[in-house]
Parts: structure tokens; C-alpha cells; sequence
């Protein structure tokens, strides 16, 4: 019944268009074009609420056909939706459901991304749903990555759900886990820090400036002794043993030939930021 409405709204439209050009029969050619493209731009317009309302009779549809397992007519019916409203986040939910049903993960998690970023309502369940997908490859990063974000961000029953999952998957280490994100944390700081120090002294090259760098670097190779951390942080790490070369050369006395490498050092690290 919708359908013939819009039919009989559309004709009515088309009528009324061409029995308004003979009125136009006498405009130039640039203005009858302009004529013609206000008059697809009312018609789209006018069309918008109805081609909404047959994307949601869709929906409906390939919701139905996904309980009954279905995902073949599922994916069909979302397709046609798709047509009257592209990139309709709760379309493409029920899309990667019906992919995810198949057995067509990459698809299925490739639609999820687009759900995970467009619609805040269905971002918990398709988290869950592309923790499923990395359960049923077998991909332990990708089920511990999921996890995490779905625990940082459930409440409740949820909440408790995906601790005892992590508790599966990491035993022990789960309590080293918030610790080591900590201590990343803490020497991402000292990175910065450093490089501060290093700046302070390319601007003023004077023996205090030079001995807060070694001072620096000293303080954070017994913080990372103390606790005892094993995992590394890699920009640190590098920029550490790209400081030994030049803070030598310093320390012979060829401080304009250190000074030279640590602004070029500078230079390097900004870059790799931007």
C-alpha cells in the first residue's frame, strides 16, 4: 500500500513538472537546465522520508530472516535497503550478523569497523561480535584487544563477563597488565624529559646543560632496573642508544661535532612525531 502512495505521489510530481514546461517553452537552454535540476533536488527531498520508511521495512526483513538463520535473504533484504539509504548503521549491523552467519568473517569484521565507528548504540554488541569472529579464527591478540575494550567500556553483569574471559585467556599476566600499561606511561614522560634536556643543550651547549642529559639518562636506567621491567618501550630504547654516539664525542671534548649529531638527532625524533 506504501509503495503505490509513493508511485501515485511520484506520478502526480512528474505531471505537474511537465505541464509546467510549456510556461518555460520561451527560457534559454541554461535556464530550463536550472529548472530541471530544482526540480530533481524538491524530488529528492520530497522522496527522502518514504525511501526511509521502505529502508526500515528492510531492516525489519532481514531481521526476521536472521532469526530464522536465513543470512542469505537477510544479506538480500539489507542490500535493498542500502539502495534507499547508504551507509545506515543499523542496515549494516544486520549486514555483518548475516555475514558473521556465513562464515564470511573478513567481511562480517570489515562491516563491524563501520558499525563500531557510526552508531555509539551498537558499539558493545558489535565489539562482542568481532570477539567472536577472532575466537573463531583463533587469534588470541585480537580476542585480548576486544576484550579490553569491551571491559573498559560494559558495566554490570557485562563487565564481570569479559574479566572472567580475560582471566581465561591471560591468568597471571592480567595482573601485570594495568601495571605494565603504568610503567609505559611513566617512560613515555621520561622519553620526553630527555629529549627536553637534549634540546636545552643544542640551544646552550655549557658543561650543566651536558651533565643534565647524563643525569637524565642515569635516572631512567635505574628506574627501569628497579622495576624490573622486561617489556621495553622502543622510542626510548632507540632514542637512548642514538644519545651515546654523540654524548662520546662531547665527552672527548669534540663538543661542536656532538652538538651537530644532537640537532640532527632532534630533527629525526620531531619528524617521526609528526
Amino acid at each position: 500500500m506504501n509503495r503505490w502512495v509513493l508511485f501515485l505521489g511520484v506520478g502526480a510530481f512528474i505531471c505537474i513538472l511537465f505541464s509546467a514546461l510549456p510556461i518555460r517553452a520561451q527560457t534559454s537552454g541554461v535556464e530550463l537546465k536550472k529548472l530541471v535540476q530544482e526540480w530533481e533536488e524538491e524530488l529528492s527531498k520530497a522522496l527522502e522520508g518514504p525511501k526511509k520508511g521502505f529502508a526500515r521495512e528492510y531492516l525489519k526483513e532481514a531481521e526476521r530472516y536472521c532469526e530464522l538463520g536465513d543470512f542469505e535473504s537477510a544479506i538480500g533484504a539489507v542490500n535493498k535497503g542500502l539502495i534507499l539509504s547508504p551507509n545506515d548503521s543499523e542496515l549494516l549491523w544486520v549486514l555483518a550478523r548475516a555475514y558473521f552467519g556465513l562464515g564470511r568473517y573478513d567481511t562480517a569484521e570489515s562491516i563491524l569497523e563501520k558499525v563500531i565507528r557510526s552508531n555509539p548504540k551498537r558499539r558493545l554488541p558489535a565489539l562482542d561480535l568481532l570477539y567472536q569472529i577472532h575466537l573463531k579464527r583463533g587469534d588470541i591478540r585480537g580476542q585480548l584487544d576486544t576484550l579490553r575494550q569491551l571491559y573498559e567500556e560494559s558495566h554490570g553483569e557485562d563487565k564481570e563477563r569479559c574479566f572472567s574471559l580475560l582471566i581465561d585467556l591471560l591468568g597471571e599476566r592480567w595482573q601485570s597488565w594495568e601495571v605494565e600499561d603504568r610503567i609505559k606511561e611513566s617512560l613515555k614522560c621520561q622519553r620526553i624529559e630527555l629529549l627536553n634536556a637534549v634540546a636545552e643543550y643544542v640551544k646552550r651547549p655549557t658543561n650543566g646543560n651536558f651533565h643534565k642529559i647524563a643525569s637524565k639518562i642515569q635516572e631512567i636506567e635505574r628506574s627501569i632496573q628497579q622495576i624490573g621491567y622486561k617489556g621495553g618501550y622502543a622510542p626510548l630504547d632507540s632514542l637512548m642508544s642514538q644519545l651515546r654516539r654523540p654524548l662520546y664525542f662531547i665527552s672527548i671534548g669534540y663538543k661542536q661535532i656532538g652538538r651537530e649529531q644532537l640537532k640532527e638527532l632532534l630533527t629525526q625524533q620531531a619528524s617521526r612525531e609528526e
